[in-house]
């Protein structure tokens, strides 16, 4: 963007705060598809970025006034975007609903192939990261649990423990592999990574 659109968008910013729905429209329409296109590259779900690009822009309008936007107005609104985008991924994660769309997204041709690959190595690469680092018994309760979908008791007897026991060392991993999730990586791949591998954050 050059200097002259963002001084465009400052003036816009300016009449807005005044209440020029005009100058709302004309800013709404210069952003619009490049916040939309940011928002659905993390959170997935078109219909989620769709809610989440009008949040974003009703949140410029009714803050206009006490906005303070000193260089780039394009700055600012992204960050506002990716904000938001975390926010929806922390609820994406506690929704099973979601996350199973979440996972057919990205396992279905919606994306474009290349990308998407590169996507899932980047989670695949710090899940397993977090998971290596685990002590050999929590790991093991994680895979077989989280991963293999045993039950308790059936996991806590194929480690020859008490279920009270695995259920200790599934918390502990749990907690870990969050740890490690959000030291390794920036907060939106470990969200993405969390909801994928079945780890909330």
């Amino acid at each position: 963007m050059t200097q002259a659109d963002q001084h465009n968008d400052l003036v816009l910013l300016k009449e807005i705060a005044e209440g020029d729905q005009q100058a709302f429209t004309m800013l709404y329409k210069r952003h619009h598809q490049g916040i939309y296109n940011f928002l659905l590259s993390i959170v997935k779900i078109p219909e989620t970025a769709e809610d989440l690009l009008q949040d974003v822009f009703l949140k410029i309008w009714e803050d206009a006034k006490q906005l303070n936007v000193a260089t780039s107005f394009s700055a600012y609104l992204y960050q506002a975007a990716r904000n938001k985008a975390i926010d929806a991924l922390r609820r994406i994660a506690r929704d099973p609903l979601l996350v199973d769309e979440v996972r057919h997204r990205l396992s279905s041709g919606i994306y474009q192939l290349t990308y998407q690959e590169q996507e899932w190595k980047q989670y695949e690469q710090l899940f397993n990261k977090a998971l290596e680092a685990l002590p050999p018994q929590r790991r093991q309760a994680f895979r077989l649990v989280r991963q293999a979908g045993k039950k308790y008791d059936e996991a806590a007897h194929l480690m020859g423990i008490s279920r009270n026991t695995l259920k200790q060392h599934l918390s502990l991993a749990v907690e870990s592999i969050r740890k490690t999730l959000l030291d390794e990586g920036d907060i939106i791949l470990a969200l993405m990574t969390a909801i994928l591998f079945g780890v909330l954050i």
